[in-house]
């Protein structure tokens, strides 16, 4: 009974020190990484007036409309979809001070144009390819899938 013993503690030691089963034993934790595409909108003035956003991401086009200076610090800018969302900055400053500071999407696209009117006629265009940088935070053993992110900047200059 005695070498039983010893046996069946000898194989638990064996099975626990294995280095091979380490990773079957690795925890997973919730954390996660922010997800999505921001084009930082730089620079320019933004005069009083309406303005026009017609965002095309992958071949899909949304439109957005807003207006400065801003009725309130609630969000005013409105989109047909909600997979944008337009940045406003400054809701608390002068007219002159408030901006449309960013465009937000859920997931980064390949490619993304951006048109912005102004009532005036005033217009701007930015177009690009997009590269994300995509990981996982918790390794692939963890996560289902990659965690995906591109932040971009562009001046403003009306035409």
């Amino acid at each position: 009974m005695h070498h039983r013993i010893i046996f069946l503690t000898a194989i638990l030691i064996a099975f626990i020190a294995n280095p091979a089963r380490a990773d079957e034993g690795r925890a997973c934790t919730q954390m996660w990484c922010q997800e999505g595409f921001a084009l930082n909108l730089d620079g320019g003035t933004w005069p009083a007036g309406s303005y026009r956003f017609v965002i095309t991401a992958d071949g899909q086009r949304i439109t957005c409309e807003g207006r400065l200076p801003f009725a309130s610090c609630d969000s005013t800018t409105r989109c047909d979809s909600d997979a944008v969302l337009i940045g406003e900055s400054g809701c608390a400053l002068p007219a002159n001070a408030q901006s449309f500071h960013m465009i937000q999407m859920p997931k980064p696209p390949a490619h993304i144009a951006v048109d912005i009117t102004h009532s005036s006629g005033k217009h701007f265009h930015y177009e690009n390819a997009v590269q994300p940088q995509c990981g996982y935070p918790n390794g692939k053993g963890c996560d289902p899938h990659p965690c995906c992110s591109a932040t971009m900047s562009t001046s403003v200059v009306w035409n």
